[in-house]
């Protein structure tokens, strides 16, 4: 199955970050979505499903005014999406997440956490591993 990913992350550079890490691994940048804004995160969330999103990268959004904290975004999106992978980055594990990796370290390895790499499992969750 192709992977789908949606990176609501606050920093930019974090952000980009983790989609060059995707994308090195091989990921169609047309099938990574960014969301470093209040609407953009909003947007990406309600057109998820519609989109074929399946993995959901969600890093520290606390400056994002009228957003939902990063909880109810994962709430959201389990709602929106059923099945949807999501991997927290935020520093603090969270309810409802499939995996929190650390921050900001854990964007170097985030093709090992989704799946598109074998080399290194340490981080995987043996359903995300292709």
């Amino acid at each position: 199955m192709t992977k789908k990913v949606l990176i609501i992350e606050g920093e930019s550079g974090l952000a980009h970050l983790a989609k060059a890490r995707l994308k090195l691994q091989g990921l169609d940048p047309k099938d990574i979505i960014l969301s470093s804004t209040h609407e953009e995160a909003m947007e990406q969330v309600d057109n998820a499903r519609e989109k074929g999103i399946n993995v959901a990268i969600i890093g520290p959004i606390s400056h994002f005014r009228g957003l939902l904290d990063e909880q109810e975004l994962i709430d959201l999106l389990r709602i929106k999406v059923p099945g949807i992978t999501i991997v927290t980055c935020t520093g603090r594990a969270m309810m409802g997440a499939d995996i929190d990796i650390p921050r900001p370290n854990g964007y170097l390895k985030i093709e090992e956490v989704i799946g598109l790499s074998k080399k290194d499992k340490k981080y995987c969750l043996s359903h995300l591993v292709n």
